[in-house]
C-alpha cells in the first residue's frame, strides 16, 4: 500500500462537484480507484461522502478523482481479524450486509458507493446548495440493525424507491 502525507489541501469532496456530469465522472473515477485497490488485494472499508475526492483544477489535472482515508483498509486475504473494534465504516453509507455483521467484502464497498450517490442526490443540488433531510439524518445514530432495516425498506420495491427518490431529491 502506498501512503502519502499531504501538506496542503488537494481536491474537494465529491458532493461539491460543479455539475452532475462532474459528480458522476468523479464517482466513476473513485470506483475505478477502488477496483485497483481490490486488484492489489486491499479493501477500503470506509467508502463515504467524506472519503471520495475530486479535482476540477484544470491547471493541475494529475488526479481527477481519488479515495482518501485508508486507515481502515485491510488486505483481503488475511489470517485473522483486522484489529478494528466492531463494524467499520461510516454508518449512513455502510452496506446492509456489513451492518448485519457479514464479513466485509468488495461488494459491500461497492454498495457503499450506491449509498453515497443516494445521499448526495437526496441532500444536495450543487456544490454549495445542500439541505438536511430529517428522515435520513437518523441514519447517523440509530443502531446498526435498525439502520439495515431502514435501508432495506428504502430499496425493497423498485417502483416505490423511484417515486420516493424523485419526490425527495433536489431538482
Amino acid at each position: 500500500m502506498h501512503r502519502r502525507v499531504i501538506l496542503s489541501d488537494y481536491g474537494k469532496l465529491i458532493y461539491k462537484a460543479s455539475s452532475r456530469v462532474a459528480l458522476l465522472s468523479a464517482l466513476e473515477g473513485c470506483i475505478d480507484g477502488h477496483y485497483h485497490l481490490h486488484k492489489a488485494g486491499l479493501l477500503h472499508r470506509d467508502i463515504s461522502i467524506n472519503n471520495l475526492m475530486m479535482n476540477e483544477d484544470e491547471k493541475n489535472p494529475s488526479r481527477t478523482a481519488f479515495l482518501i482515508d485508508l486507515d481502515l483498509a485491510v488486505r483481503e486475504q488475511r489470517e485473522g481479524a483486522s484489529g478494528a473494534k466492531g463494524k467499520t465504516g461510516t454508518r449512513a453509507f455502510m452496506a446492509i450486509g456489513a451492518l448485519l455483521d457479514d464479513e466485509h467484502s468488495f461488494m459491500h464497498d461497492l454498495e457503499s458507493f450506491f449509498w453515497v450517490l443516494f445521499w448526495i442526490c437526496i441532500h444536495y443540488n450543487g456544490p454549495n446548495d445542500g439541505k438536511p433531510v430529517p428522515r435520513f439524518e437518523k441514519w447517523n445514530y440509530v443502531d446498526t440493525d435498525e439502520l439495515a432495516e431502514l435501508k432495506k425498506g428504502e430499496i425493497a420495491d423498485e417502483e416505490d424507491f423511484l417515486k420516493k427518490a424523485a419526490k425527495e431529491s433536489i431538482s
